[in-house]
Parts: C-alpha cells; structure tokens; sequence
C-alpha cells in the first residue's frame, strides 16, 4: 500500500426493480466508519514510526436491489476497504493473549537461567528489572500488544504455528529501553502465546 494512499470515493447506484420485488427497510449491509491503518515501520528494530491511512471512515448502506461501486485513484485503498469488509484481511492478533508469569520470572528475568541469564542481565541494568518484577513485565507486554496489534510482525510460520515479533518501548524508574517479544498461534488453537523476550 503506497503511503500517499487516499480514502477512495464512494458511489452509489440503484438497480432497477424489476417486477414488484419488496423491498426491505433495512439495509443488507451497513458499514460505519471503516478504517484499516498499515505501520511504517523504518531502521534496523523495524521500528514503526507513523500509519498509513489506507481506508479512514468509510461509511454507507447497500439496500435490497441496490449495487455500490468503490470508484477511486489506483491504491486509493478500495481492494482494501472490500477485504476488510469481507473479512479477508484478517487480524493476526486473536481476542485471547497469553502470557505466562513463569517463563518471565524463571527464564528472561531469571540471574541463574543458563540460557536466560544475559536476558536477565540486560533487563536488571536498562530497566532495573529482576525476578520479583515477572507480573510488572507481563503487564507491560500485554498492553502493548493489547493497544498495537498492527504492530506485531510476522516471523516465520512453521510446523508449530504462525510466529510474530513485537517491539515496544518500556520505561521504568531506572530507565527507557526497547524490548522485543516473540509470540506464536499455535496450529489449531486461535490464542496468541508469549514465548519470550528481551531487549534490543
């Protein structure tokens, strides 16, 4: 989607009743305030540093008997604004996050992981984070990831699921300090599952 992309136009055009067809009152489809967002995401973290306003409050009713036309410049947003509608560009993000406390608190946070313990390392000296900090931490990820959803980048899908990365920015009284997350829906289930994370 290009960035200069521009709400497209909308039309309307009614076809003909043709025998005394009734028509109901209400519309068979409504449509209010349609917006569909992309990141710009730039630098080496891919940080994302502005939207793409590819569809931005769109709205209209289609009746019985009625026909709607999307009418607009090439990547004016209407492929989007129809896939959107139909539901084919769907979220990655399903409603339900999982974070388990313990692999924060035994793993990333964790001074005497053997595979953790850089990770943790890190966490104490940007942000003063330790194990007794899991549930903070946890809380951090899931707002982020609960307030960005765009934001989540896929990574890989493999034999266990569809892999994401998230970055955000966490600030404590110590400091400021970019994390990354790693999180996966897992083949069959429709859940986002936190797998691990660290700063960058």
């Amino acid at each position: 989607m290009p960035e200069n992309a521009r709400p497209c136009a909308i039309s309307a055009c009614c076809i003909p009743d043709i025998g005394n067809v009734q028509m109901s009152e209400a519309p068979l489809l409504s449509v209010r305030n349609l917006v569909k967002h992309f990141p710009v995401k730039k630098g080496v973290l891919q940080q994302t540093v502005g939207q793409v306003h590819a569809v931005d409050g769109i709205s209209f009713d289609i009746a019985e008997g009625e026909t709607l036309g999307l009418v607009g410049e090439s990547g004016c947003g209407k492929s989007t604004a129809g896939k959107a509608i139909l539901k084919l560009r769907p979220s990655p993000i399903p409603r339900r996050i999982i974070v388990e406390i313990a692999k924060l608190r035994d793993y990333c946070l964790s001074p005497s992981h053997p595979y953790g313990r850089h990770k943790a390392r890190v966490f104490r000296s940007r942000l003063g984070l330790a194990e007794t900090d899991a549930e903070m931490l946890r809380q951090a990820l899931l707002r982020a990831v609960r307030s960005n959803p765009e934001n989540l980048v896929h990574r890989k899908t493999d034999l266990h699921g569809r892999q994401y990365v998230f970055d955000f920015q966490m600030s404590t009284a110590t400091g400021t300090a970019m994390v990354r997350s790693i999180w996966i829906v897992p083949i069959g289930h429709y859940v986002l599952r936190f797998i691990t994370c660290y700063v960058v």
